[in-house]
């Protein structure tokens, strides 16, 4: 792929690395700041509002999810 403007490139990468950045920081605080808040006994799993068709499978459902993604995972990762 031929590049035509280099300095645009270089400028759209700097700004996808940007956003990933923060979008990183934002993610990463907010599950530092969980055990944190549950020490300090100001969180509880009871905060956390899910419908009671999740609350009651959330085991089945993200269990069956999480197996999922890894098979996903491997499979193209052996593809490669």
């Amino acid at each position: 792929m031929e590049r035509k403007n280099p300095k645009a490139a270089a400028s759209a990468l700097r700004n996808v690395k940007i956003v990933h950045t923060v979008a990183w920081a934002f993610f990463a605080g907010c599950i530092a700041l969980i055990p944190f808040m549950a020490w300090r006994r100001q969180f509880t799993v009871g905060d956390i509002y899910l419908p009671l068709w999740i609350a009651t499978y959330d085991k089945q459902i993200f269990g069956t999810l999480f197996v999922a993604g890894i098979f996903y995972t491997l499979v193209q990762w052996m593809r490669a």
